[in-house]
């Protein structure tokens, strides 16, 4: 495919796998913006393997998740 076309496949898969998770949760209008920005996330973390180790876009995809719950625990009052 080309190092540019890989990239945008990735990043397409990455972001359209999360929005499957929530298929039916949102309206039309928000999965798409969800779509647009989980396809920066994987394009992110794409650039982030340019030296070839997962590493660094693991860290970043943990500290995210890490952020994304905390968020979501606060706002159902669990913590």
């Amino acid at each position: 495919l080309g190092q540019g076309r890989a990239l945008l496949l990735s990043a397409l898969a990455f972001a359209l796998y999360h929005v499957g998770i929530l298929d039916g949760w949102v309206s039309l209008w928000l999965a798409a913006l969800m779509v647009a920005g989980l396809f920066c996330a994987g394009a992110l973390f794409d650039y982030l393997d340019r030296a070839g180790s997962l590493v660094p876009a693991w860290l970043v995809h943990i500290a995210a998740n890490l952020a994304i719950n905390t968020i979501a625990m606060h706002l159902f009052g669990i913590w």
